[in-house]
């Protein structure tokens, strides 16, 4: 039957074959229309590579894994060193990022604290300063002011007797005051001394401190340089993958301000402007994947994924080995397919027409002999 092009060819089940429909076909839509149902893919998610094992043949003996690793074989034979070449995402996947950033705010805490703690020490040091300061200042007043007062009368009575033991009894008197005062001023010597001691040790603490603090500030503002170049790079490898959240795309969503408004047919340019509204938000939908996976996730993920490809290219080869094995060995054991030639007449006498030394052996007696030689 020759082809009508005026009429479209519609399937009616294995046995009618196609039959020609009468009916014209539908419209074309808008020319306007076709590339934004066309375009606008946003692929696929990382874990669905993982699903590649789950597809399976109908004799549940093969996988898309398997279909993979064998178009990589014959096409690109190179990408099967890939697993070696991501063979360090297994340590990486140790290390989680979340560990890291309580790891970072807890060497925060700790410099703050060893800040608070130096701020502390400093006010001490200076509390102590002054009152060793002031407690010598009083000291040397006090020494000053008695050595300033003049010595006291000697007594004078009518009975000399009497004026001689008030002169003795005084004079002791002094010298127990004497030595109570040097032992006080000893006293207070080695207490000052003490407190000397004290705030030079305790300015050696302080300045050995702020030393620390100093470098664990500057190495930890390297580290959170680092954490910093982490998350962008990370970000930017999540976007990459399609692991993204509405923050990561929310700069980068721009859509192409179109508008038909102004021609003659208005509802025709209202209803292109609700579609592209409904076409740009189905690609927001699309693009908005939920929160961002830690990267410890997505390299398991790879990592996985490479497990499973390097698994299914060995048993490729398995597969592979094995059917040459079967090639060999049946194309050893099998007959030529010329048709051998006709037996020799049988002698006299004999019963059988076709001897025994003629007919060819069965491949039991062939198995068996290959099988008795190899012992």
């Amino acid at each position: 039957m020759p082809h009508n092009s005026s009429k479209a060819a519609e399937w009616d089940g294995p046995s009618s074959g196609l039959r020609e429909q009468s009916s014209p076909p539908p419209p074309p839509p808008p020319s306007s229309f076709l590339p934004q149902q066309q375009q606008g893919a946003a692929g696929f998610r990382l874990h669905s590579l993982l699903k590649l094992r789950d597809v399976r043949s109908m004799d549940n003996k093969f996988n898309l894994m398997h279909y993979l690793a064998n178009m990589a074989t014959n096409t690109n034979p190179r990408l099967l060193n890939l697993p070696d070449e991501f063979s360090h995402l297994s340590k990486l996947e140790q290390y989680r990022t979340k560990d890291i950033m309580d790891q970072v705010l807890e060497h925060q805490k700790t410099i703050r604290k060893l800040a608070s703690f130096q701020q502390r020490l400093e006010r001490k040091v200076e509390e102590l300063t002054k009152a060793v300061e002031e407690g010598v200042e009083r000291s040397a007043a006090a020494a000053s002011a008695a050595a300033a007062l003049p010595p006291p009368p000697p007594p004078v009575s009518a009975f000399p007797r009497f004026n001689k033991d008030r002169r003795i009894e005084l004079g002791a008197r002094s010298r127990d005051q004497e030595v109570a005062r040097q032992a006080f001023e000893s006293a207070a010597a080695g207490e000052v001394e003490r407190l000397k001691e004290e705030i030079v040790n305790a300015k050696i603490v302080v300045e050995k401190v702020e030393k620390f603090i100093k470098d664990a500030q500057v190495r930890f503002d390297d580290l959170v340089d680092l954490v910093e170049v982490l998350d962008e790079s990370w970000r930017s490898t999540a976007i990459y993958f399609g692991e993204k959240s509405s923050t990561d795309v929310i700069d980068m969503v721009t859509f192409p301000q179109t508008s038909i408004a102004g021609t003659e047919d208005d509802a025709a340019a209202e209803l292109f402007n609700l579609h592209q509204l409904q076409q740009q938000q189905q690609t927001v939908n699309r693009m908005l994947t939920g929160p961002r996976k830690p990267p410890e996730e997505i390299f398991g993920v790879i990592h996985e994924f490479f497990r499973h490809f390097r698994e299914a290219h060995l048993q490729n080869e398995d597969i592979l080995m094995r059917e040459r094995r079967q090639a060999t060995i049946a194309k050893r054991y099998s007959y030529p397919s010329s048709p051998s030639p006709a037996p020799p007449a049988a002698a006299a006498g004999s019963s059988n027409p076709t001897s025994a030394s003629s007919r060819p052996p069965s491949p039991f007696a062939m198995a068996k002999r290959s099988v008795s030689r190899l012992l």
